[in-house]
């Protein structure tokens, strides 16, 4: 994405030679990853494939549905000038990684090494790593029904004024439940 003028000056940057200053959106500012989920957004508006931020994923169950929709893709991104990583890019496979995720024809199951770090999280010490605590389940929630009431007593935890790890914030069930609804996962 171009800046226009006034948006450049705003990168601009010294170094021991001279001032620098971007001339496209460099994807390191905050706001980068909203503006380019918005962009890709509006540029596949009218296409109903996963897009999350500069990842863009469509599982089809047929053969037929998934050319006709690749098709759509790469004329829209022809058209919009929006290029893609070769090395990144997998057609006709049976399943791959997104954001998290493996996504297979009709299924989607959490990426084998998140559930690794669910495994080995150790409980928090703060409230800060408590965010991150419940961040890390939340995450994982759409595969385990109920999870709500399972965290609630962390969820309290995490708006008490003082932290105060006790027993009843064992995660334990909230790993075993999650673990054992992981095998199956939902359907797209």
């Amino acid at each position: 994405m171009v800046l226009d003028e006034g948006s450049a000056d705003l990168t601009t940057f010294n170094t021991i030679f001279k001032r620098y200053r971007f001339k496209r959106y460099p994807f390191g500012l905050i706001s980068a990853q909203d503006e380019y989920q918005k962009q890709m957004e509006k540029a596949f508006e009218d296409i109903d494939i996963a897009l999350i931020v500069d990842n863009v994923a469509e599982i089809a169950i047929s053969t037929k549905e998934h050319d006709r929709k690749l098709r759509i893709v790469l004329e829209k991104a022809r058209e919009k000038r929006i290029k893609f990583n070769k090395e990144k890019c997998f057609f006709d496979a049976e399943a791959i990684h997104y954001i998290g995720h493996i996504l297979t024809k009709g299924d989607m199951k959490p990426d084998p090494s998140k559930l690794r770090a669910l495994k080995e999280i150790l409980a928090p010490k703060s409230n800060d790593e408590l965010k991150a605590f419940l961040g890390m389940f939340n995450y994982l929630s759409r595969y385990t029904p109920g999870l709500s009431n399972l965290n609630q007593p962390l969820q309290e935890l995490a708006k008490a004024k003082e932290f105060e790890w006790e027993a009843v914030h064992n995660q334990a069930r909230i790993q075993e439940a999650i673990c054992s609804n992981l095998q199956s996962g939902p359907n797209l």
